[in-house]
C-alpha cells in the first residue's frame, strides 16, 4: 500500500466540496478510518447546509463533512462592498457585466466563478484562520503536540474546484 503524506485537501465551491467528500471516503474505504495525517476544508458561498451532505462507504457508514471541515464564506452587501471599493485595485478584476451578478452572493455564487473570488477576496482572512490551523496540526509529530514544537516537513495542500 502507498505511504501516505501529511495532507490539507482544500475543496472550493460546491464542486469542490463534493470532490473532498468522496476523497474522504475513498481514504475511508481503503483505510477503515480518516488517518489522522490528513485534513479537509470545503469553503463555499452558500453558507452552512453541506453538513447534511453526504455518501455512503462500502462498509456502510454514511461519511460527510464536519462542521469544522466546512467554511461558509457569505458575503453581505456585496454591490456595496464593490462600490465602495471601485477607485482602488482591490476589484479591478471584476468585468463589468459580471458586477450586477454579485447581488447572488446572498444565496451562493450561483455558478458565476468571479463571485467566488470576490468572496474568498472579501473573506480572505477566515480562510487563513480557518487553513492555518489544520495545516500547522497535519505538520505536528504526536510527540510534538506535548512539545508544541512545529515540524518543518512540507506541507501539501490539494484543491479541488470546478473549471
Amino acid at each position: 500500500m502507498p505511504k501516505l503524506r501529511r495532507s490539507l485537501f482544500i475543496g472550493l465551491g460546491g464542486t469542490g466540496m463534493t470532490s473532498i467528500l468522496y476523497a474522504k471516503k475513498m481514504l475511508y474505504d481503503n483505510y477503515g478510518d480518516i488517518p489522522p495525517m490528513i485534513g479537509f476544508l470545503g469553503i463555499d458561498t452558500d453558507g452552512p447546509g453541506f453538513e447534511t451532505t453526504s455518501v455512503t462507504a462500502k462498509d456502510g457508514t454514511r461519511i460527510s463533512l464536519t462542521a469544522a471541515e466546512i467554511l461558509p464564506i457569505v458575503v453581505q452587501n456585496p454591490r456595496d462592498i464593490y462600490a465602495r471599493n471601485i477607485t482602488s485595485d482591490r476589484f479591478k478584476w471584476v468585468p463589468e457585466h459580471n458586477v450586477s451578478a454579485l447581488d447572488q452572493l446572498r444565496v451562493g455564487a450561483g455558478q458565476v466563478r468571479t463571485n467566488g473570488r470576490f468572496a474568498i477576496t472579501n473573506r480572505e482572512a477566515d480562510v487563513e484562520r480557518a487553513s492555518a490551523p489544520k495545516s500547522t496540526r497535519l505538520t505536528m509529530r504526536p510527540s510534538e503536540i506535548l512539545r508544541n514544537t512545529v515540524c518543518l516537513e512540507p506541507r501539501p495542500r490539494y484543491m479541488w474546484c470546478s473549471r
